[in-house]
């Protein structure tokens, strides 16, 4: 595909040309230097991303980080742990479920559909988003503590519905 995009010269220039740069081109376009070096600018779409590591890894790792957060949420002296973390461990576990994940295709009951538990390395993009993933276990609602509260300290016996349509209508969308 060709053609061009026309980008406006920098207010502080004098100058009122246009400069043309072709879509062919490669645009580094990040101030940081260190992501110019390592982050390529372009994706390659042939790696696997909703593997059977990020499937196993990503919602179980959100689901005991969401359950700790809890959990020690209310101690008195608070520990929160990091998803920095978490992130750095799940690059040995992809590694190490990479090496052992059989690789033959596991065909699915009642389809001719067949899934592969290891389709190849473990690589960035599965890695990011069982990171994604696992962090958003991290963040609890700001209601749950209205309702430990309740049930701790007033001894109130609220059903789960109630609970979780408390906690629903009060999380902050975005």
């Amino acid at each position: 595909m060709t053609g061009s995009i026309t980008i406006g010269v920098a207010p502080h220039t004098k100058s009122n040309e246009k400069e043309s740069i072709s879509l062919g081109d490669e645009i580094n376009d990040s101030p940081i230097e260190e992501v110019r070096l390592t982050v390529p600018i372009t994706d390659d779409a042939t790696l696997p991303v909703l593997t059977f590591r990020t499937w196993v890894l990503g919602p179980t790792t959100c689901i005991l980080l969401a359950v700790l957060t809890a959990r020690f949420e209310c101690r008195q002296i608070t520990i929160i742990p990091s998803a920095s973390c978490f992130t750095m461990l799940f690059l040995p576990i992809g590694k190490l479920m990479a090496a052992t994940l059989p690789t033959k295709p596991i065909r699915t009951l009642w389809t001719r559909w067949s899934v592969s538990m290891n389709p190849g390395s473990f690589n960035l993009k599965e890695h990011v988003l069982i990171s994604i993933l696992a962090t958003a276990g991290l963040d609890n609602p700001f209601s749950l503590p209205i309702v430990v509260i309740a049930k701790a300290f007033y001894h109130k016996n609220i059903s789960f519905w109630v609970c979780f349509l408390l906690v629903q209508s009060t999380n902050e969308s975005g």
